[in-house]
């Protein structure tokens, strides 16, 4: 979900025209949030007095909190021309003629569909404020790949031509989880290049249906961000095409279902978005001694150390990790086609779990140390992390499983 600003009669704009700086700088940190990257502040030129006034305070406000600008324009027809129209069904609504006062539906004509050209020469601002547009559309990755053979044979002499096509799709979801679109297919031998053009507009249609046009195609680039993560490829000549992927594997947000796809809400298990959620950011959620309920990942150890004195510890026994290979499928759950983002997580946590020695101990003393999940604690000169913990009040002990650090 993208979150813009809206125009000059928003919430955003309104405050700032009324000099409500401070209350217009709280609304826009509620905004962000929320809805954190996808949150852009939304600049429009239409011509209007007020309208200018409140873009550049928009704009010096951006400059505070950091947050993007995207250009846009209110689109309520398609051509200029248009808002006679719009005017007209203005009138007849209301049942006034041309001479009153609220004849026009709008305030100007701009209302319309302005080409990439005619919102460029709106705005006199950098190109990167003009990319930041685009940027909304870049949660879609397209990959294409066209590629004709020819085959010569010599008695008789013959030329056939065979095409060959793929297309891949990536909608991406929680930063991470795609809805992926794919095709793959060739032609037969063909007598003539010509005679391929069926298959190639096919191939085309496969792209238009999902909202890619062929200029789009002619006009992809190489590389590409989404939130913390980027994603590019490498063309080969005469030998492949490669897809790579840079940044942190866990989404920045959890959303589950499919309601990305469908538009609807979807009734979702919270237990089951629970699990999915400690799985993807290898976490733990436990109490605190006064009853808090805390979610931390299971890297966040505290700064501080414990001594345990040798005295204290009543029983002591380590051992390697758990190597075995865990179970995900609570990542189900997510949007999109989590087969990938599977197959990213697993291994992670297999080197996770097999890169630590534990222990189990008991240490006596409940008064004497102030233990809780993830403390670091010093046993025999060695570091320890606690992953486990239980408090024995009739023994007085404290019952803990801890990594090595």
């Amino acid at each position: 979900m993208i979150c813009l600003s809206f125009s000059v009669v928003g919430e955003l704009c309104t405050l700032l025209l009324e000099d409500r700086d401070q209350e217009a700088r709280q609304v826009s940190d509620w905004y962000y949030s929320v809805f954190g990257e996808d949150c852009y502040y939304e600049i429009q030129n239409h011509g209007l007095p007020k309208e200018a006034i409140a873009m550049n305070k928009l704009l010096n406000l951006a400059y505070e909190t950091k947050i993007p600008v995207v250009l846009s324009n209110d689109c309520h027809y398609m051509e200029r021309q248009d808002s006679i129209a719009i005017d007209a069904l203005n009138r007849i609504r209301k049942g006034i003629d041309f001479s009153h006062p609220e004849a026009k539906r709008f305030a100007c004509n701009e209302y319309y569909f302005k080409t990439p050209k005619e919102m460029k020469s709106l705005f006199d601002f950098p190109p990167q404020l003009i990319k930041n547009s685009l940027a909304i559309a870049d949660k879609v990755y397209v990959f294409a790949y066209k590629k004709v053979i020819q085959a010569t044979y010599p008695n008789p002499a013959t030329t056939r031509y065979q095409g060959r096509y793929r297309g891949r799709i990536y909608k991406f979801y929680n930063n991470i989880c795609p809805v992926i679109e794919e095709y793959d297919e060739k032609t037969g031998w063909e007598a003539s290049l010509t005679s391929l053009d069926n298959a190639y507009n096919e191939f085309i249609s496969f792209f238009n249906d999902n909202g890619i046009s062929e200029a789009q195609l002619n006009s992809l680039t190489g590389t590409g961000t989404l939130g913390q993560c980027s994603y590019g490829s490498s063309h080969y000549v005469n030998n492949w095409v490669e897809a790579h992927f840079h940044g942190n594997v866990m989404p920045t947000k959890l959303q589950p279902g499919k309601s990305y796809e469908t538009n609807q809400t979807e009734q979702t298990d919270n237990f089951k978005a629970l699990q999915a959620m400690l799985m993807l950011y290898n976490a733990t959620i436990f109490t605190s001694p006064s009853g808090s309920i805390i979610l931390k990942n299971k890297d966040a150890y505290s700064t501080s150390i414990i001594d345990i004195a040798d005295s204290d510890v009543v029983s002591f026994l380590s051992k390697r990790g758990n190597q075995e290979k865990p179970d995900i499928k609570a990542i189900d759950i997510l949007a999109g086609d989590t087969a990938q983002l599977q197959g990213i997580i697993q291994p992670y946590l297999m080197d996770f779990y097999e890169s630590k020695w534990s222990i189990e101990a008991v240490i006596d003393q409940l008064s004497k140390y102030s233990l809780s999940l993830q403390s670091k604690i010093r046993i025999k000169t060695k570091v320890y992390a606690i992953t486990e913990l239980e408090r024995n009040y009739q023994k007085d002990e404290y019952k803990i499983k801890a990594w090595l650090i």
